[in-house]
């Protein structure tokens, strides 16, 4: 029992590192969004073939970029074939990389294992290649002293005096640069602190003056209401000022009202209505004289009667030939001409093609004819 949780931290262990590596390797190579949409921890405790493809090409990508472009043809990935050629290309690779760096001591792997990814010995081929990349970023930016032979080694627990020496002068370096950090950390922490002091003497003063104006303000109120009990609140007035302006706005509707009786009444009670009418002024035209019987009285119904004969009359008279009229009717008689022309071509077309059907059905006649036998009866001999 206690060989198997012995055996479940190791593999913990495994996949716990191989996550940090990652994790430290974005910081310095920004992945991009599909490796993002797989990776999390402990994603290669179960099989997971979308994140081993995305996770491997990230990091052997980071070793060498033409060189992987190079070996890994078949990325990226289209359909199953290209995913099995893939996973054997992945393991051409590493062993090469096994060759040129053999302090690596990237366990060898069979394709068959890629196929389903996951678990604990596939989570130790992963973290090799982790290690690897590690060790080229930090080999890239020259702390080669700081590193370690990643293959476990008899003498790997001694280390070389230049490490020692380095290890030395990097540590007292990071000493002076973090006394420094912390006495400007401290220079600037109390200058906030005198600043944050000041502010919270500002606030307590302000506080003081808004309570002592809030004490004057009720003072004043209790005061008011003490010497004024009677006197309306502001709702309330406000209520009867709406009154108020209600009651003003019916008064100046009732002026108005008044002033348009006013007017009214003096029209009717005038002599403004009074038709006047002079017979002698009458000119009565001779198409309706027989209609205006009494030119002395002014009859309404007589005079619009004769309106309407007069207009009926008028307007069956032929109007003056001028330029403009003669134009508008030779332009009308144009237009109809041209009508009558497209119905006489349309007839003569519609005429030809009667005629033809005639002619055709004359000659059917006349073949039938000419096939049938008028024989009606043949003589006894």
């Amino acid at each position: 029992m206690d060989l198997f949780k012995q055996h479940r931290e190791t593999e913990q262990k495994v996949h716990d590192n191989l996550y940090t590596n990652l994790v430290l390797l974005t910081h310095f190579y920004p992945p991009n969004k599909d490796f993002n949409a797989v990776f999390r921890k402990d994603m290669f405790v179960k099989n997971n073939k979308a994140a081993f493809f995305e996770v491997v090409h990230y990091m052997l990508n980071i070793i060498s970029p033409e060189l992987t472009k190079q070996k890994l043809t078949n990325w990226p990935i289209r359909d199953v074939k290209m995913e099995a050629k893939l996973r054997t290309e992945v393991i051409s690779y590493v062993n090469e990389l096994n060759v040129v760096y053999p302090y690596a001591n990237i366990p060898t792997c069979q394709t068959s294992t890629l196929i389903s990814p996951g678990g604990f010995r596939f989570a130790k081929f992963m973290l090799k290649i982790s290690q690897l990349v590690l060790f080229k970023h930090l080999e890239r930016s020259e702390e080669i002293t700081l590193l370690f032979p990643l293959k476990h080694q008899k003498n790997a627990l001694e280390m070389s005096k230049a490490q020692i020496n380095h290890l030395n002068k990097v540590t007292s370096n990071i000493n002076k640069e973090s006394m420094d950090l912390l006495s400007t950390f401290q220079e600037y922490y109390e200058k906030i602190k005198g600043q944050g002091e000041a502010i919270c003497e500002s606030l307590t003063k302000l506080n003081k003056d808004i309570q002592a104006i809030q004490k004057q303000y009720t003072d004043i109120q209790n005061f008011f209401n003490t010497k004024y009990p009677s006197y309306p609140s502001a709702n309330s007035l406000e209520e009867k000022f709406t009154v108020i302006k209600e009651q003003v706005q019916k008064v100046v509707e009732m002026n108005h009202l008044f002033a348009e009786c006013e007017k009214l009444l003096k029209c009717i009670s005038g002599t403004d209505l009074l038709l006047e009418h002079n017979e002698d002024d009458l000119d009565v035209p001779q198409d309706i004289q027989n209609i205006i019987q009494n030119n002395n009285q002014l009859d309404i119904t007589q005079f619009f009667r004769g309106l309407t004969v007069l207009l009926e009359k008028k307007t069956l008279e032929l109007v003056d030939p001028t330029k403009i009229c003669i134009g508008q009717s030779i332009e009308t008689i144009n237009k109809l001409s041209g009508r009558y022309k497209d119905i006489l071509k349309q007839l003569e077309a519609e005429r030809d093609h009667i005629n033809g059907l005639f002619d055709q059905l004359k000659t059917v006649f006349e073949d039938i004819v000419a096939e049938t036998d008028h024989t009606l009866a043949v003589p006894i001999s």
